[in-house]
């Protein structure tokens, strides 16, 4: 049957398009091309790192609560705060 007007362009057709327009940039100007791909794969990389360091945080900070907690509240001041800077 006929597809309804209203879903806008196949998305296939569409793709097919956007490769094409890709083929046809990087054709042209490899030089940009390969700039793009690189500053894309550093972007992905500095991402990763984020998400690596962020966790690390987490888990640095769920370790000091733990610290925190573990280290008896009867101890002098000085003791339990050498205690948590461990």
């Amino acid at each position: 049957g006929l597809r309804p007007l209203c879903h806008g362009p196949h998305p296939d057709r569409e793709l097919r398009g956007l490769r094409q327009q890709l083929t046809r940039f990087s054709e042209i100007n490899p030089e940009e091309y390969a700039r793009l791909q690189e500053a894309e794969r550093q972007k992905q990389h500095l991402e990763q790192q984020l998400e690596l360091r962020e966790r690390q945080m987490e888990e640095a900070a769920a370790n000091r609560v733990a610290a925190v907690s573990a280290a008896p509240l009867g101890w002098p001041p000085r003791q339990r705060a050498a205690a948590l800077a461990r």
